[in-house]
């Protein structure tokens, strides 16, 4: 029997996972199947009580709820208080990791700096939660939490030894050597932000990839910023998540290339 795997969230028709992980499985020779399942937020905890997949990834809007929903978390899992991926211990219970935050070191470096960097933060969702303690551990100077709820930012930022600024005081803040954009404004009406916040030499990133990306990648580039999309954060991650299934780490290298030559970003 072929062990199945896939993605939850909702929405997940625009999903890559399944893509790469078959390019993975091809790439190392393992026998599975990935599939994406669209899963509202309130039939999760009948999803968890029937459900026969060997593992899957979790994306929004479900990363934390899935945290609640889990007995045993991985100590990454408990930093970002959020789960990306579910695996099954060998008495078949349902545990939780969350390769997010790996993925994103990955992504960076080399190409974006952190070290010595102060660094803007927007959003304090799941996937801020996802990176936050891995940026606060690459030996950055400073790290601001900024959050349309300005409670959330509080409490994320003190979690990690943050610092959290008010939405609105973004207007009047000194300006960042990079800007991280984790929420979903880019799936909605991306918010207008203040070209203070950048400056020559700063870069920004967007936690998303194709369309959910491009209002707040091309605020970038309009103030003349260094900019990357969250593609290769998604092939980073997925290849953690593969390795922590099936035991062997995919090259990311030629998957992301494959995809960036189809224009899929």
């Amino acid at each position: 029997m072929i062990d199945r795997y896939g993605v939850i969230g909702q929405p997940i028709s625009h999903s890559l996972s399944p893509r790469i992980h078959r390019r993975f499985a091809e790439q190392t020779d393992q026998r599975l199947s990935y599939e994406a399942l669209e899963i509202a937020p309130e039939d999760l905890p009948t999803f968890f009580s029937s459900t026969q997949l060997a593992g899957f990834n979790v994306t929004l809007p479900h990363k934390q709820r899935v945290f609640d929903l889990l007995a045993v978390v991985s100590d990454r899992a408990a930093a970002a208080g959020a789960v990306n991926t579910v695996y099954r211990h060998e008495a078949g219970q349902l545990c939780g990791d969350n390769t997010d935050g790996a993925g994103f070191i990955e992504d960076v470096a080399g190409r974006l700096p952190l070290a010595g960097r102060r660094i803007l933060l927007l959003g304090a969702g799941g996937a801020a939660q996802g990176i936050v303690a891995p940026v606060r551990d690459a030996g950055v100077s400073e790290l601001v939490i900024a959050n349309r709820t300005y409670d959330k930012a509080v409490r994320l930022a003190e979690k990690v030894g943050a610092s959290a600024i008010r939405w609105e005081e973004l207007a009047t803040a000194k300006p960042f050597d990079g800007v991280i954009h984790s929420t979903a404004a880019g799936h909605k009406q991306m918010p207008d932000l203040p070209i203070c916040l950048v400056k020559d030499g700063s870069w920004c990133y967007d936690l998303s990839y194709g369309p959910a990306a491009r209002p707040f990648l091309a605020w970038g580039e309009a103030q003349g910023c260094q900019v990357q999309d969250g593609l290769g954060m998604l092939v980073e991650q997925a290849a953690l998540s593969f390795a922590i299934w099936r035991g062997v780490r995919p090259k990311t290298a030629p998957v992301l290339a494959e995809l960036r030559a189809e224009g899929t970003e």
